[in-house]
């Protein structure tokens, strides 16, 4: 029967891993939002020159 406790450690070790991978997850969702909006933005306000155009 130790074998039932090994394979709870086992289970509680791959959470934290989980844990990791959901908040790069969650970062990458907030991460890609961020870069549309400020990618869509910047272009159409900035010149070539680097100047802001203002419409």
């Amino acid at each position: 029967m130790s074998t039932e406790p090994t394979s709870i450690e086992g289970s509680v070790t791959p959470p934290t891993s989980v844990a990791s991978e959901n908040s790069g997850v969650g970062a990458s969702i907030q991460t890609k939002g961020t870069t549309s909006g400020k990618r869509k933005a910047p272009p159409q306000r900035f010149n070539a020159n680097g100047d802001i155009l203002e419409r």
